[in-house]
């Protein structure tokens, strides 16, 4: 049987707590403690873009979507509940555009990111 994806699974560090700390170095990118890494996907989607890239190009063969807080609960709690499809939708897209941006296409997957369900 032909093998269709990596035998070995990098994972990257997840969106999140990268974010922040780009955030904190003064980097152009969007982070709260309310929305978590959606804060970036809703306002600074190029701030997700090169995470996701530089996350490839440190060697990742999965990379983690930028949807942690696109839900209702969390949008709900800023007043954008309306926005969890398109901010969910962005967030696959945005993971998409950097694997293509960086032709690994064939080597990298794509992980989705939800909360606990009680949330």
């Amino acid at each position: 049987m032909a093998q269709t994806g990596p035998t070995t699974l990098v994972l990257d560090g997840g969106c999140g707590l990268e974010l922040k700390k780009r955030k904190a170095a003064g980097e152009r990118c969007s982070y709260d403690l309310t929305l978590f890494s959606t804060a970036a996907l809703r306002d600074t989607p190029a701030a997700v873009d090169e995470m996701h890239q530089d996350y490839i190009r440190a060697g990742c063969t999965v990379i983690t979507t930028a949807s942690y807080a696109a839900t209702r609960w969390y949008l709900d709690k800023v007043g954008e509940g309306r926005r969890v499809p398109e901010l969910a939708a962005r967030s696959v897209a945005l993971a998409r555009a950097a694997r293509a941006a960086q032709g690994a296409d064939t080597r990298v997957l794509i992980a989705g990111s939800v909360p606990p369900l009680g949330e």
